[in-house]
């Protein structure tokens, strides 16, 4: 009985706390608990995935199915999607990643779109802070670690759910093998340009073509028509004498500046520094710098693949690039006057031309494309043509000739015995080739001498500056030619040959202007395009012209490099022919206060035909050691035509602009030169 005054209470029957769990089983949890705890502690590394390759999983189905250029597409997506989210390390090293799985995938479709993607993901892996050599060698280690766990039976067991992350990255490693992969291969296939290449002729200084606007120049008011590098007002034009064909001396030469005079003008009178007269090439001047340098850049990964720095041969790969573009002038050749058509199947050539088949000449017998017997035979062929072909006005080179027949041409490329006039600038680049070839091959001088000794200079140096002349079959105009870059590029020509042409060696014409940090010129005058070919040949053949060419080079490759690294697209602007009106552009840096502008001959703006310049980017990859010359060169050595030699470029979504012509093919034979002589310009020192 309970004790009176408490409650009675009802018995409590007792339960077991697990029935479900048989007693011998109840330390199960707790060892799971445990491993939990211990995790860390008992795997070899990190647990969590580094890489979220569920990401990339749609462009491996199509991987899988071997639908290689659907995958590269679907993968080259996902990494615009990643960076149009966020732009930070972590979407950077994403997207790389998604650029690499699109290389292989491309690589495997023999589709030299491959280096296009290779050279994107090498950038975002750059901006990211990181490299695709670190990336590989991380995720061999990861893989390693995931692979012992599985052995240990830690993670789990195959096949895979393709919900894990870590099983997604055996899966991709054992798919595409990234841990192995290093580059994309050479040579693989541009895919074929379906279009029919037009006849192109490939002019500097007017524009034959197409049909219908060669009629319309032609029958222009010379006093509306403009030449290249012409002034925003040209002189009046000179009345053709009763024989319709200008004669010497038509305006007389500049007498010299009486002693004591200015032979410049002052900065007080023009508001501008004025550099002082080129010195003689082996006293660099070190007076009027405009420009500063380049601002340095912090120093990116090392690439493989990077432009060469080191003395030796050249590598089978430049090799491959060398003989890709002498194709061209094996393709082109005419026996007869042993000239190189401008442009692929097309019989003329401007004097630049000229000067770029001597180029080519000279390259391929140095870097042993062809034996010695046979390449000096073309150079002395050549030579004998300039010894006896027409001349205009039996004073200079006529701007264009007939490479079969060596005829002068009118400005509708039609046989005359009147000329159309001469360019300086196309004469300044001959007269360069012409002094290397003198210096490099001492048995030849005597026959560049001849050559040269045809030639009036006069008018064309009138004023200290270089003038050229335009003839449409009946009134000649004589006007300063030449912009910023062109201008001192072919003035070397001139004062090679002791010509006093300091009006074109100055940058009176030009003002300073900041793009991307970097400072630069800009020239004030018009039609000033502001392209690549005479930075890069100038550096190549000359040197330096003078400290502020130096420095406006350096600027010129760095605000591109600069414009790669905060918007991820490559550029490399330039002069160049296209396969399509209006057949010839100026991808410019900076045009009339606009950075990035390409325009027609016309200056009409054509932002659609902005393409990357093959040339170009061969020579600058050349003349520098960093990731963008890497991304350069990669971006396009596949453009390559089996016999004909490098297409003219790329634009931004891959198309190939199939238009070639001589000076694509020549200035890669100089930049594969200029490599094999450790970077040493070709006038500096003979071979």
């Amino acid at each position: 009985m309970p004790p009176p005054g408490t409650q009675r209470m009802r018995p409590v029957t007792p339960h077991p706390r697990h029935p479900w769990i048989p007693k011998q089983w109840r330390w199960i949890p707790l060892l799971f608990l445990c491993l939990f705890l211990l995790r860390p502690a008992l795997s070899p590394g990190t647990t969590e995935a580094p890489w979220d390759f569920t990401l990339y999983r749609q462009g491996l189905a199509h991987f899988n199915e071997q639908k290689w250029i659907d995958a590269a597409e679907n993968w080259m997506a996902t990494g615009d999607r990643l960076l149009k989210k966020s732009r930070n390390k972590a979407s950077l090293r994403k997207a790389g990643l998604a650029h690499i799985f699109a290389t292989i995938a491309f690589e495997k479709a023999d589709n030299a779109m491959a280096y296009t993607s290779w050279s994107t993901a090498v950038r975002y892996f750059l901006e990211g802070q990181t490299s695709w050599e670190a990336e590989r060698t991380a995720l061999r280690l990861y893989t390693e670690q995931v692979n012992a766990r599985l052995k240990a039976g830690v993670t789990g067991t195959l096949p895979f759910s393709g919900k894990n992350k870590e099983q997604r990255v055996l899966e991709m490693e054992e798919t595409l093998h990234l841990s192995r992969y290093d580059s994309p291969v050479q040579g693989l296939k541009i895919p074929e340009v379906k279009p029919v290449e037009p006849q192109i002729n490939v002019s500097r200084q007017y524009f034959p073509r197409p049909p219908a606007l060669t009629d319309q120049v032609a029958d222009m008011p010379v006093e509306e028509r403009a030449s290249r590098h012409g002034t925003e007002s040209p002189p009046a034009p000179i009345p053709p004498p009763e024989t319709a064909i200008p004669r010497r001396h038509i305006q007389p030469p500049l007498p010299p500046p009486a002693e004591g005079t200015a032979a410049l003008p002052s900065q007080a009178e023009t508001g501008t520094l004025v550099e002082a007269p080129l010195p003689p090439p082996d006293a660099p001047s070190t007076q009027g710098r405009v420009a500063n340098r380049i601002r340095p850049t912090p120093p990116g990964p090392v690439i493989r693949g990077a432009a060469r720095g080191q003395a030796g041969p050249l590598t089978d790969e430049e090799q491959a690039i060398a003989r890709t573009a002498w194709g061209y002038f094996n393709e082109n050749y005419q026996t007869n006057t042993g000239m190189i058509n401008g442009s692929h199947d097309y019989p003329y050539a401007t004097l630049w031309d000229l000067g770029s088949t001597l180029a080519g000449y000279v390259a391929a017998l140095k870097l042993n494309l062809i034996p010695p017997q046979e390449g000096q035979a073309k150079i002395i062929r050549l030579l004998e043509t300039f010894q006896v072909m027409e001349l205009y006005n039996d004073e200079l080179p006529n701007r264009q000739y007939n490479t079969q027949t060596g005829e002068m041409t009118d400005l509708k490329s039609r046989p005359t015995h009147h000329g159309s006039g001469w360019s300086a600038l196309d004469i300044g680049r001959l007269l360069i080739w012409l002094k290397i070839t003198e210096a490099w091959f001492p048995d030849l001088k005597e026959p560049v001498e001849r050559v040269i000794q045809r030639w009036t200079f006069d008018r064309l140096v009138m004023y200290r500056e270089l003038n050229n002349a335009l003839y449409n079959g009946q009134t000649e105009v004589i006007r300063q030619e030449g912009r910023l870059g062109y201008e001192q590029y072919a003035a070397m020509g001139f004062t090679l040959l002791d010509h006093d042409v300091r009006q074109a060696l100055d940058y009176a014409e030009t003002q300073k202007m900041t793009l991307l940090g970097l400072d630069m010129l800009f020239d004030t005058r018009d039609r000033a395009f502001l392209t690549s070919d005479p930075f890069v040949m100038a550096k190549m053949e000359i040197g330096a012209i003078n400290n502020t060419f130096s420095s406006l080079t350096e600027a010129f490759y760095g605000i591109q490099k600069q414009h790669w690294l905060t918007s991820g697209e490559i550029t490399a602007v330039n002069e160049d022919a296209f396969d399509k009106e209006p057949w010839f552009v100026y991808n410019s840096l900076f045009y009339n206060g606009i950075p990035w502008v390409c325009l027609a001959h016309d200056e009409k703006p054509v932002p659609e035909l902005a393409t990357v310049s093959t040339k170009a980017a061969m020579a600058w990859s050349v003349l520098y050691d960093d990731a963008y010359a890497t991304a350069l060169r990669h971006h396009v050595i596949g453009l390559r035509h089996p016999k004909d030699g490098f297409y003219a470029g790329v634009y931004p979504d891959g198309e190939v602009n199939p238009a070639k012509n001589i000076n694509t093919n020549a200035v890669i034979l100089e930049a594969m030169l200029y490599l094999k002589r450790n970077r040493v310009p070709f006038l500096l020192s003979p071979d």
